[in-house]
């Protein structure tokens, strides 16, 4: 008897060991184990009716940057993606159509916005950086929770709710 359930507990033992090893080393591709890859992304109209949110920054920002709420979504591949406006104290204007990535703080500019002509300019350096220092925690908070991104709905409720200044 005490053979046999030695002998069980081996087996057991065995097939735990060559299923961990089974799972670890498959051919199963599972949703973590696969790189991440970035959607296609086609560059939104540009905004003629925009529904611009203001939101602080720093208080060493002297700029205004706001977000047009009808442009912010949330794709499959976990992007953020949005129509930003930054306003000098001069009355400068700039666009820019970006997108960001919770879990690495990363954004990328895929395009400038042409104010004259009503036009996108796709960026010749649309690469992935790293949130300037500024950024970091004000996005954290209007974007992202724990790495990932919230939903779309979320993300501007809690952009018309953030402090202006």
């Amino acid at each position: 008897m005490k053979r046999l359930i030695a002998a069980t507990a081996l087996s057991l033992l065995a097939l735990h060991g060559y299923a961990r090893d089974t799972m670890k080393y498959s051919n199963y591709a599972f949703d973590e184990d696969k790189p991440w890859q970035e959607n296609d992304t086609a560059l939104p109209t540009y905004p003629a009716q925009a529904d611009w949110v203001g939101f602080y920054v720093t208080n060493t920002f002297a700029n205004q940057a706001a977000i047009d709420a009808k442009s912010l979504s949330i794709d499959t591949d976990h992007v953020i993606r949005y129509v930003l406006q930054v306003k000098s104290p001069a009355g400068a204007e700039n666009l820019s159509y970006e997108g960001l990535r919770c879990s690495g703080r990363l954004n990328k500019t895929y395009a400038f916005g042409d104010t004259v002509n009503h036009r996108w300019i796709k960026s010749q350096k649309a690469d992935w950086k790293p949130l300037p220092d500024e950024l970091r925690g004000r996005v954290r908070t209007l974007f992202c929770e724990n790495g990932t991104p919230l939903d779309s709905n979320a993300a501007v409720a809690l952009l018309r709710a953030a402090p202006k200044q």
